[in-house]
């Protein structure tokens, strides 16, 4: 089973030294102080209102890919590869599901380090992650208007 979520883009640091980081945030829900948010967007955050992903690209590696603003589908997908990200934490509050996946360190890889953490509020969206604390996922960005 995969989840969709969706994040937008916030930053794109470059340094010569230690790489590339691209940061991302929730969506926003549309609203009288978020006029740019969309019905989409507005269902999005009802299920996660709050996370962020954090991407390390090799020096000169620098994932363009990834648009300052631009809007992106995160799908995950449990997969068997010790290659992939590795679900590291479950957290159950009252109210939310606290989901923490990444990448290790390895400077062999051009993503070099990824943390992804969701605050999931949709308890319906919980069963995927429940019991899978040591688990392998595919962790796919694609982008979307």
């Amino acid at each position: 089973m995969s989840v969709r979520c969706k994040f937008r883009c916030m930053s794109v640091t470059r340094h010569v030294d230690s790489g590339t980081i691209i940061e991302f945030l929730p969506v926003l829900a549309k609203g009288k102080h978020t006029p740019e948010g969309s019905e989409e967007n507005s269902r999005f955050w009802d299920a996660t209102p709050s996370g962020d992903v954090k991407l390390t690209y090799k020096p000169g590696l620098d994932g363009t890919r990834f648009e300052v603003g631009g809007y992106y589908y995160i799908d995950l997908l449990e997969a068997g590869s010790s290659q992939s990200w590795k679900l590291w934490e479950l957290s159950q509050r009252e109210n939310s599901l606290v989901v923490r996946l990444g990448l290790g360190w390895s400077y062999e890889r051009i993503l070099t380090h990824a943390e992804l953490m969701l605050d999931i509020h949709n308890q319906g969206a919980w069963a995927p992650f429940q019991g899978k604390v040591g688990t392998h996922w595919t962790v796919t960005f694609t982008p979307c208007k």
